[in-house]
């Protein structure tokens, strides 16, 4: 077991999801309570804080996403696949471009 680090894998998974855990509550407060100006000038903060959060996540194997139950439930429903990264980006593009603060948002990237 000492080989494998399961104690020191376990430990930066606990992190990586409270630090998830923190930025999905800032960014729906964000999101629902902040003005369109305030959201605007916030969201590359907020998108630096969740890329450098997924440096530092524990690497998983691409088939845990995936894994299911004797019922066939996914596991881990809460884990994106790595093939669907690309539709999920789609998805919060479009989401961004629907927004009230989408001019001034997009108009950034």
């Amino acid at each position: 077991l000492r080989f494998n680090n399961c104690a020191g894998r376990a430990e930066a998974h606990a992190l990586a999801a409270r630090t998830f855990g923190g930025l999905q509550r800032d960014l729906n407060t964000l999101l629902t309570a902040a003005s369109p100006e305030e959201q605007s000038k916030r969201f590359d903060a907020t998108g630096e804080r969740f890329a450098q959060a997924a440096s530092r996540m524990p690497p998983l194997p691409p088939s845990t996403a995936l894994e299911r139950d004797e019922d066939g439930a996914l596991l881990f429903p809460n884990i994106t696949p790595a093939a669907l990264h690309d539709e999920v980006a789609a998805v919060v593009h479009a989401v961004l471009a629907s927004s009230p603060a989408s001019p001034a948002l997009m108009a950034q990237k």
